[in-house]
């Protein structure tokens, strides 16, 4: 087994996983960096190791939505798994970190070249729309605070990580306003807990609010643990 700390490359047999190796890079995730541009020709996937990817839309008007995250269980560049070459949506590091980057034409080439590699990419792609659709739900029916316990352990288990650092790109207004406490770097550390972390110790903590977003976590993270295998034959094809 690989352990390159991405999921979806550990996943592949050895002789997949050497025909890519060849054509990683590995490289920091810096805050705000855009991967990816609506629009415009993908170049590059990434697979991150840590650290968290938001991919947003971004509405006539100007004004952007995120619509989807992504960490060390998959991958950025969907549109390339499934033939396109242009993204539909922007790419942008929430939370930094590190992750292996590979040409997009190469990796064309080899989801069509292996079995195995296809079948755990594309299981990844239906996890991530699975989750998708079930956060279009949640930010419908639940209230702020339920939306906000829901990213919040979604982006924990994404990162790896207890330390969420918050950068431009959120709005902290909001966040603010739902949780009950938060450092003086911007970090929230509880939510609807009733005393706040120390400033330096900048962990979030799975509280009561948390459960009132549980269920709908539990269906996003079913989702990313159960979808990506591979089925049995394709991984043990040539």
């Amino acid at each position: 087994m690989n352990f390159t700390g991405n999921r979806l490359l550990d996943l592949l047999g050895p002789k997949e996983f050497a025909r890519l190796e060849p054509h990683l890079t590995a490289e920091a995730l810096r805050p705000n960096q855009i991967l990816q541009n609506r629009e415009k020709i993908i170049d590059s996937v990434y697979f991150p190791t840590n650290g968290m990817v938001s991919i947003v839309t971004v509405m006539r008007e100007g004004k952007s939505v995120e619509v989807g995250i992504t960490g060390r269980e998959g991958m950025v560049g969907i549109p390339v798994v499934l033939g396109d070459d242009i993204a539909a949506n922007e790419a942008v590091v929430q939370f930094p970190g590190h992750g292996l980057r590979m040409p997009a034409n190469v990796l064309q080439q080899e989801v069509l070249a292996s079995q195995q590699l296809r079948a755990v990419l594309l299981r990844f792609v239906q996890a991530f729309l699975n989750s998708a659709t079930q956060s279009a739900a949640c930010n419908r029916a639940h209230l702020l605070e339920q939306r906000l316990a829901r990213w919040l352990l979604t982006a924990r288990d994404r990162t790896g990580g207890h330390y969420l650092p918050f950068h431009s790109r959120i709005n902290r207004d909001n966040a603010r306003s739902a949780a009950c406490g938060r450092d003086r770097r911007g970090t929230i550390t509880a939510i609807g807990g009733t005393q706040p972390s120390p400033p330096t110790s900048r962990t979030i903590r799975r509280c009561s609010k948390a459960v009132h977003g549980l269920v709908a976590f539990r269906s996003c993270e079913q989702a990313c643990e159960n979808l990506p295998h591979a089925p049995e034959e394709a991984l043990h094809a040539p």
